[in-house]
């Protein structure tokens, strides 16, 4: 319509117009500034003309003209609120924190009730550091558009360093909403979480003593919507909080009749614990009479359901209970439990029956049904697999749901100085060399559609978690395969991307791994690699230390017995950074952070050699905290693309923390 307009009059100002938003909502940014801009010259006076001219500057980076165009709609419509807030948001991507936050506050002036506004001060806030307040624009604006998913996301990443000190339910609404959502990745929020559930009941276990436990308290967390929410779906990683679950657990199992009754709410507290103890994989310490008790429960749950009394009320209990301390796939009467209709059980029973039973044997029909490529026959691949056959790692449960979106696309934006490949256009062909339980492969396989997958690991354990995760999402598109990535020479075929991250650093000598999985890139192919960091792991000597003055086996039971001693001193600032760490909460986590069989360590330089040896291009760190890149860019403005990996030794000695979890990058296969 508007270009028939346009054949008929070419200095159509409306249709001009028209045709540049149609370009913005196509992505044609230079094309958008071309007509909206031969818009605003023949209707210089139109502020609604320039105002989205400068969006359209903005899209297609140019800042400062953006912030231009936003002026002179100010100057002609001084009540412009999308203005004032458009120009808040040039003034912030050109750095001008303080300028960008006046003009978010005069667009509230004029409308009070912009969630975008309150989002967008938010962010301001969160980048100077100023969480708190950050945190009161975020959850303001949630109460003023309470769908606001976009605020929710930007709200959860302010989280860790949101630290209040009395309990607050506009931050424990946020939380339970944010827990009821798919978009949100929620271990993110178990910190503070924890921290408002420790807040409300006052259980802090600085008192001295036992926890109280009565039936009142129980009836009240039984009730308590967060702290079920935060049992089923997150792992928890507070100190204090565990030792309290732990007495909870206790207390549960010595007179779990009288304290859990025959209410719903009981059993759904009960069910709560018992997954929460599930996957954290039954990391808490249990006393020898706990142990007892527990062995007495066994008997006496496989001795009445072979009898015939299986679904009631007592024997409800009795699993639930149980099950905090062993899944139910270890009892004798497993087989039995499994061939009943889930549907016959209380809904908060059927939970913990799918995950530690059903679940279980589903993985153990699929352990035996993967190909094999060759035998593992390296000494470290062997003792890695055996590993990662007792506990596979990580046991994820949840990736949050996304718009798919183009690779090429999510490349360029992370690194504007790579030339994508043109093979990134059609289907990518993608190799996970050390897959483990697939969180790697199935959440790149849900962000991007053109993907064909090929994940490869040592562990049929961990591949049998993978392919059960895989079902579940209905991810269709990824082939498993069980193999040592030294054997992966004998595939004959090429990649266009290869993922390895968390891997290489498990293998006897790493830069035999990257010969063999550079050597399956395509030229100009890329990789993902993930590495430790010598720096940021120098902590972790301390606790190996500790459990070699323990003269202990390394097994499950002492593990347990090495946190039991840590939790104890939680109160000593040596321990903070350990306790601190989320992988030290669940047990195949605590093995892989403290007692792997086999660990290598990198420095910046040692990345830079071990690429080099293979012809491979650095292309950058995956940073997704912005604040380290602009502190990055403040201290080395010349290595604009932020490649130079000597300068990423200097910055890292300065901020030890910068790669706590690992080095994550990026690199590319030289096409000479």
């Amino acid at each position: 319509m508007c270009s028939q307009v346009l054949l008929k009059e070419p200095a159509h100002a409306d249709a001009l117009h028209c045709l540049g938003l149609i370009a913005l909502q196509k992505r044609q940014f230079g094309l958008a500034v071309e007509r909206i801009g031969q818009a605003v010259e023949i209707n210089p006076d139109s502020a609604y003309f320039c105002n989205n001219l400068s969006v359209a500057h903005a899209e297609q980076g140019d800042f400062e003209a953006s912030a231009e165009c936003c002026r002179k709609a100010l100057r002609l419509k001084p009540d412009y609120a999308e203005a004032y807030g458009n120009l808040g948001n040039a003034l912030k991507d050109q750095g001008k924190a303080d300028e960008a936050l006046e003009n978010y506050r005069k667009a509230l002036q004029l409308n009070s009730n912009n969630a975008v506004m309150y989002n967008n001060i938010g962010v301001v806030l969160q980048s100077q550091g100023k969480i708190d307040e950050a945190m009161e624009h975020y959850l303001t604006a949630l109460r003023l558009e309470p769908g606001y998913d976009g605020v929710r996301k930007t709200a959860v990443s302010a989280i860790k360093s949101f630290h209040p000190t009395v309990y607050q339910p506009a931050v424990v609404k946020f939380i339970e909403d944010c827990l009821a959502s798919s978009s949100i990745r929620y271990q993110s929020l178990a910190p503070i979480a924890a921290a408002q559930i420790r807040l409300k009941y006052f259980l802090k276990s600085e008192t001295g003593g036992e926890v109280k436990i009565d039936e009142n308290l129980i009836r009240e967390i039984s009730l308590d919507g967060l702290f079920v929410s935060f049992l089923e779906k997150c792992v928890n990683q507070d100190a204090e909080l565990e030792v309290i679950l732990t007495r909870i657990r206790r207390a549960f199992l010595l007179s779990y009749e009288s304290l859990a009754g025959d209410s719903a709410a009981g059993g759904k507290f009960l069910s709560a614990l018992a997954l929460q103890c599930f996957h954290n994989e039954f990391v808490f310490w249990a006393d020898a009479d706990e142990k007892d008790l527990v062995s007495d429960l066994k008997r006496t749950i496989e001795t009445r359901v072979e009898s015939g009394e299986c679904v009631s009320g007592d024997v409800e209990r009795l699993l639930l209970v149980f099950g905090m301390y062993e899944p139910l796939y270890e009892l004798a009467c497993a087989s039995t439990l499994q061939e009943m209709a889930l549907e016959a059980w209380s809904p908060h029973v059927q939970a913990v029956i799918q995950r530690t039973l059903l679940e279980l044997l589903e993985e153990e029909k699929f352990k035996e049904n993967f190909e094999t490529l060759g035998n593992i026959e390296d000494a470290v691949s062997q003792a890695v697999r055996s590993q990662y056959e007792e506990n596979p790692y990580p046991r994820w449960r949840f990736v949050p749901s996304r718009m798919q979106e183009s690779l090429a696309s999510s490349l360029q934006a992370q690194f504007p100085h790579l030339r994508v490949p043109e093979f990134l256009k059609g289907t990518v062909q993608m190799l996970s060399a050390g897959c483990g339980t697939g969180e790697e492969p199935i959440t790149f396989s849900r962000c991007y559609s053109n993907l064909d997958v090929l994940a490869v690991d040592l562990s049929r354990g961990s591949l049998a978690y993978a392919r059960r995760m895989a079902q579940m999402l209905e991810i269709e598109n990824i082939r498993f395969l069980h193999g040592d990535i030294l054997n992966l020479t004998a595939l004959d075929r090429k990649f266009h991307i290869v993922l390895s991250g968390g891997v290489l650093h498990h293998m006897e000598r790493p830069s035999d791994g990257l010969k063999v999985l550079s050597n399956l890139l395509v030229p100009g192919g890329l990789m993902f690699i993930g590495l430790y960091s010598e720096v940021a792991r120098r902590y972790l000597y301390h606790a190996r230390e500790k459990f070699e003055e323990m003269n202990l086996p390394l097994n499950t039971e002492n593990m347990r017995r090495f946190r039991k001693e840590i939790l104890a001193c939680r109160e000593n600032s040596a321990w903070r950074r350990l306790l601190n760490e989320y992988d030290f909460y669940s047990m195949s986590n605590c093995r892989d952070l403290i007692f792997h069989v086999q660990e290598h360590r990198f420095t910046p330089p040692k990345i830079k050699e071990f690429l080099e040896e293979q012809d491979l291009e650095f292309l950058g760190f995956v940073m997704p905290d912005e604040k380290v890149k602009q502190a990055y860019m403040n201290r080395f403005p010349e290595d604009s693309n932020m490649t130079d990996l000597d300068s990423w030794e200097g910055f890292e000695e300065l901020c030890p923390d910068t790669f706590a979890r690992m080095y994550v990058f990026w690199c590319q296969k030289r096409s000479g």
